[in-house]
């Protein structure tokens, strides 16, 4: 009788830990972020991003002309002409803008970043919050560059929007602009003309979109997205 009672519990406790090393499995899914510039891609000069949102599509101010667009966390010219000098001028691309991003990341000089909202949009009431917001030290997204494409990965988990069943996305470009040189730059590039359906992704396993062309030229080839895709892998 003890034998089969052992026996029973054993089984039992082997197909538990199958059942949770599978739902681990399916948990771990990746962002692949495919893009495509015309001319050769440079993580010195500019800066790519990618804007992220569970529940609407992130937004960027349109260009041109082009603005100087300090994101949430980083480090920006306050005295920049942008904004006039004037009190807590960063206070409004919160309410304007980051509000609407759960979560982004930035590839240039210093690597790869993400930084998390940990809710479902960055606010600062205070010019002093903008610096709440830190590069997730744990986050171990990649990044490939080969000529003219860049290829992002990062696990969904990293994400404040990790439990979203759509992924809705912005990409846009800046050039580090400022001297002495911050973490800002000035917008170069962004996904204007895209249609909404091109800008969100059903995040399930081998979903795919894209990809999706953009025909409108910029002054700079590094900055200049021509062809975007995504993959759930």
């Amino acid at each position: 009788m003890h034998r089969f009672l052992g026996l029973f519990i054993l089984i039992c406790f082997i197909g538990g830990c199958a059942n949770t090393a599978q739902t681990d499995i399916q948990d771990i899914r990746i962002v692949q972020v495919t893009l495509k510039f015309r001319g050769g891609v440079d993580v010195g000069q500019y800066q790519y991003y990618i804007a992220l949102s569970g529940v609407t599509r992130p937004l960027v101010p349109e260009i041109p002309p082009a603005k100087y667009f300090p994101t949430p966390g980083r480090t920006y010219n306050d005295a920049h002409p942008d904004f006039q000098n004037q009190i807590n001028a960063i206070l409004p691309f919160y309410s304007n803008f980051f509000g609407t991003w759960s979560d982004y990341i930035v590839v240039g000089r210093q690597g790869i970043s993400l930084f998390n909202s940990s809710s479902t949009g960055f606010t600062a009431i205070s010019a002093d919050n903008h610096f709440n917001y830190l590069a997730n030290l744990a986050f171990d997204g990649t990044y490939v560059v080969t000529g003219s494409t860049m290829i992002i990965r990062f696990p969904m988990s990293s994400l404040s929007a990790a439990a979203a069943t759509q992924l809705h996305y912005s990409i846009f470009t800046s050039e580090v602009t400022d001297s002495p040189v911050t973490e800002a730059g000035t917008l170069r590039d962004i996904l204007q003309d895209a249609q909404a359906g091109e800008l969100v992704i059903n995040v399930e396993k081998n979903a795919q979109i894209g990809p999706f062309f953009d025909s409108e030229d910029t002054s700079a080839t590094a900055s200049d997205l021509v062809e975007w895709s995504i993959d759930i892998l």
